[in-house]
């Protein structure tokens, strides 16, 4: 099994996690939109990270002093009004 040595930094305006612990050399980062953990460099860049990998990058990035937070921030989204168009008879013929 990998060292469990982490390193947590803030690269390009998100917290970024270097663990060993699940494969050697990797690190990942966080999205507070989501609030989910993705894979940061390599094969894995932009994956979402299993829940269990995720819970312990949140507790790691914790016990550094960052704030993650339990719920995502998502934001109110304008939902499309229904429009009604109106029926036809069966008869109808048009015109034009």
């Amino acid at each position: 099994m990998a060292s469990k040595e982490t390193n947590t930094t803030i690269e390009n305006g998100r917290l970024v996690v270097k663990y060993d612990g699940y494969k050697k050399g990797s690190s990942y980062y966080y999205d507070p939109k989501s609030g989910c953990w993705f894979g940061y460099e390599g094969r894995d860049a932009n994956i979402k990270v299993h829940l269990m990998l995720g819970a312990t990058l949140s507790s790691i990035a914790k016990s550094d002093g960052h704030y993650i937070p339990v719920y995502a921030q998502v934001r109110d989204t304008v939902k499309p009004k229904r429009v009604s168009t109106p029926k036809k008879p069966k008869n109808f013929i048009p015109l034009f």
